[in-house]
């Protein structure tokens, strides 16, 4: 969690409070009234705190202490941020809204969710589709892949290929590039996932490209 930035506080990013709820600091009276009450003085930061259906008010002073002192749980504890997704909750928004995804096993092939099953499975499938789908692991970590900037080009990226017995290819594994001198069966996973080139420059354009999109 990021420590409380008054700064960015006041430009709308929300805090997180010490009960684990969210609020939203709107004014520092310091800088909007000139004269003000003792109290005020004290606790100048003013906004809102979300309670369940409810929106309170609430005040703190300049490090985040609420003016509900006898508690504390309304003192800001940090900058807010959302809660990480589930691999499932991932999939499923993945699958609802047509979004890329990414694994922490395979962190260089952007995948796409295709189906779900009747049994909660997801299936996956590269964007190409040149690969067979298969059921994803959700004992691996999933994550989303950034949108593309809409004047990115993908059809200059070079395409993974199938080596057949006897080849030479580079291949993307934990985020770097590696060499297989000869190509052999106990290799058909590399294949099957998109992760072959035929040239070292080509594995790198495609890991800048990845790296470049991930959140």
């Amino acid at each position: 969690m990021k420590e409380f930035n008054l700064k960015a506080a006041l430009n709308g990013e929300p805090v997180m409070l010490r009960n684990g709820g969210k609020a939203v600091v709107k004014y520092n009276l310091l800088n909007e009234v000139e004269k003000l009450e003792v109290r005020d003085t004290v606790y100048p930061l003013i906004g809102y705190r979300f309670d369940g259906i409810y929106i309170n008010t609430t005040s703190w002073n300049l490090t985040g202490k609420s003016v509900h002192w006898a508690t504390m749980e309304y003192d800001i504890i940090g900058m807010w941020e959302d809660p990480k997704l589930t691999s499932e909750q991932v999939l499923e928004k993945a699958c609802n809204e047509d979004l890329l995804v990414l694994c922490d096993g395979n962190p260089d092939l952007p995948l796409k969710v295709i189906a779900k099953t009747k049994n909660g499975e997801f299936v996956m499938q590269p964007e190409d589709g040149i690969i067979q789908p298969w059921l994803a692991n959700l004992t691996m970590e999933w994550f989303f892949v950034k949108k593309l900037d809409p004047k990115f080009d993908t059809s200059t990226l070079p395409k993974p290929f199938k080596p057949h017995i006897g080849d030479e290819f580079f291949y993307l594994s934990d985020g770097v590039i590696r060499y297989f001198s000869f190509y052999a069966d106990c290799a058909a996973n590399l294949m099957i996932n998109g992760q072959c080139f035929r040239t070292k420059e080509d594995a790198q354009k495609w890991l800048d490209f990845m790296k470049s999109m991930m959140e």
